[in-house]
């Protein structure tokens, strides 16, 4: 997000936005024997990193979009990283953190009193996350919060940064074998163990599940998470937990927040924020994580009938569409969906 991203960076040369477009015509003209002059609305400096502020995703893409040209600027000056961020995309991000804003005050009226603090405490963080552009306030309330966590980046993502918040979770994978694999165990306690969570498998049975979609060839995904939210959900209300985490980054906005009861809410944490999949890796920096794709399940629904494939393609381009992935992660996902298919047209 744009903001006070600006600070001091020792033995690196503060460049200008016209001293950033000549460097890249120059590469451009060594790379590509050409030059396209991108529009820049603003360049920072931060801990080492140089943030590029596009206007718009077109001049991100004069930038990026051909490769080579941000590792040349990036050795050349001997930045850690080179960001390009689109202005649009921040404007965006914007309004979606000050709907959540707006949704945490509208949901105080249906939920208990420490809930209410919750959701108070919740807002006055996201409006000081939009005035610094980073987290800096957290937490100070005592709540009992469980999160979801399936081994993926998500999940483990917004472990991370619950713990970031001072919010200490009680970390809950629903287990079936099919669904969470060796690795993905691993994972689970690799990141656990690195933040110094309590953890806890919820054993589930999913047989009729399986059954059905194989008898049905249908995809399985929405009866899975189903199964999965309603366990969760129950086990929350039994043990007392106010608030449950979820790691969804679609549900941005008004409807990052849901109420289960009086005495219980649904938070998609990594929405609130209007975070993208690599703000989520990102946080997993450090960490022994594996980032594959982890659900054997579905792989062996796409081999069998790959027309369910489609559905899993449309829901990669529905967050391509809001702008959590990148149009390469994206094209990147749909190639190993469609590589997986393969192998089992191969079997056949």
């Amino acid at each position: 997000m744009n903001g006070s991203l600006e600070g001091l960076v020792e033995n690196r040369r503060k460049l200008s936005k016209d001293e950033i477009i000549r460097e890249i015509l120059e590469i451009q003209d060594e790379i590509w024997g050409e030059r396209i002059v991108p529009s820049i609305k603003d360049v920072y400096y931060k801990n080492g990193i140089l943030t590029i502020v596009t206007w718009d995703r077109t001049d991100k893409a004069v930038i990026i979009g051909k490769g080579l040209l941000i590792g040349k600027l990036r050795e050349k000056y001997k930045y850690t990283k080179v960001r390009v961020v689109a202005y649009t995309d921040i404007v965006v991000k914007k309004i979606r953190v000050r709907e959540a804003i707006k949704a945490c005050r509208k949901y105080q009226k249906l939920v208990n009193g420490n809930l209410k603090k919750f959701l108070k405490e919740l807002g006055e963080i996201l409006k000081d996350y939009l005035k610094n552009d980073s987290i800096e306030r957290v937490f100070e309330g005592d709540y009992k919060v469980a999160l979801a966590l399936s081994g993926g980046s998500d999940s483990s993502g917004s472990l991370v940064l619950s713990k970031k918040l001072n919010l200490n979770p009680v970390a809950l994978t629903v287990y079936y074998p099919m669904l969470i694999p060796n690795h993905v165990k691993r994972n689970i306690e690799n990141v656990t163990k690195y933040l110094g969570v309590e953890h806890r498998y919820i054993d589930v049975d999913m047989r009729d599940i399986v059954e059905d979609v194989f008898r049905k060839k249908k995809h399985p995904c929405s009866m899975c998470s189903k199964r999965v939210k309603d366990t969760l959900i129950n086990y929350c209300i039994e043990n007392g937990f106010e608030v449950i985490i979820f790691g969804d980054l679609l549900s941005t906005g008004s409807q990052c927040i849901k109420v289960i009861n009086s005495n219980l809410i649904r938070l998609n944490l990594p929405a609130c924020f209007a975070k993208t999949k690599k703000e989520m890796s990102d946080y997993l920096d450090g960490i022994d994580f594996n980032f594959r794709y982890s659900c054997p399940f579905l792989m062996e629904v796409h081999r069998r009938y790959p027309s369910t494939a489609y559905y899993s393609i449309q829901r990669v381009c529905r967050e391509n569409r809001a702008g959590v992935l990148e149009p390469s992660d994206a094209a990147r996902s749909i190639l190993k969906i469609i590589k997986n298919i393969r192998k089992g047209l191969k079997k056949c």
